[in-house]
Order: C-alpha cells, then structure tokens, then sequence
C-alpha cells in the first residue's frame, strides 16, 4: 500500500470496493467476535442524527441485539493512527499467530476518555448492519486505517465529527 498521503479518497473507495469483493473477507455478521476488524453497512434508526454509513470497527462487546465497537472513522488520522498503534503494540503476539485482537472497552475505558478517544466508541443496532461484514486481518490495521473510507451522513468529514463531538463532551 502507498504511503497515507498518496491516497485520494478515489483510491480509498477502489480499495474497499475490492476487500468487498474479496470472498476470503466476507463474514456473516452473526460469526463475527470480539477483537474483530470489520467493515460493514450501517443503515440508522435515527436519520437526523449524523452517522457512518460504513462503519470500521474493532468489536468490543456484543450481545444477541447490539454490537460495541471502536469506529475509527470517527476519528481523524492522525488521532486514529495513534490510537492504533497502541493497539498493534498490545496485541504483537496475537498478530504474529494470526488471531483477533485482545482489546476490551473495560481495558481501555479511562484512557479512552483521558486521551479524547471515547467519540469513536459506538453502540450499532445488530439488525441494522448488513448481514455480511468485510473482516479485516489484524496485520492490515494500519494500513487500512489509512484510506479516506468513512461516509458519513449530510456530508460531514471525520474532522468535523471529531471537533462536534470534543465539544459535547467537555
């Protein structure tokens, strides 16, 4: 992949499009655990709030009816490539032996907060992603997270969501 600065959000989308394709990639949402990278679709109960319609999550916590997880593009990349990095510098040896990632929100809930992450933390309504998700290996994190993917609603950027949202919560 090129460095984060050659990505034009053309090339971000083509990107994607392709992991969609990728039958290796696809997973049913219903298979999908804790410490999980995926994309997904995300179809909202409230239309008038702004939300990401494509949502890249780490799975945090889940039950039979919602899904907690880290949405990175609610964060901008600079933001997001820290917090990443701390992830991976967690997680070396699940990596290296290909397994999900070990990152709970209990673990991390303070630092979130301490460090201006916790606007990137979202609850998603189970039946209102698509049936399939688009699992990332933990290796391609980085990477991945590098591409310009969010779509958010009314044309809102990750920029602008993230200083919207540090606002609301000082």
């Amino acid at each position: 992949m090129k460095n984060e600065n050659e990505y034009t959000v053309k090339d971000s989308v083509n990107i994607v499009k392709n992991l969609f394709k990728d039958k290796n990639l696809k997973h049913g949402r219903d298979s999908i655990k804790t410490g999980s990278l995926f994309f997904c679709s995300y179809d909202a109960l409230n239309k008038m709030n702004v939300y990401d319609k494509r949502p890249f999550v780490l799975l945090l916590r889940q039950n039979r009816t919602h899904i907690l997880g880290l949405n990175f593009h609610y964060l901008p990349v600079r933001k997001r490539t820290q917090l990443i990095k701390i992830i991976l510098s967690f997680n070396k040896n699940n990596i290296k032996n290909k397994k999900p990632l070990d990152f709970t929100y209990k673990d991390f809930k303070s630092f979130f907060r301490t460090f201006g992450y916790i606007q990137c933390i979202r609850l998603y309504i189970r039946k209102r992603m698509s049936p399939v998700v688009v699992k990332i290996p933990p290796e391609q994190l980085l990477p991945i997270s590098k591409l310009n993917t969010s779509i958010f609603t009314n044309g809102v950027k990750a920029e602008q969501i993230y200083k919207m949202q540090n606002k609301k919560n000082k």
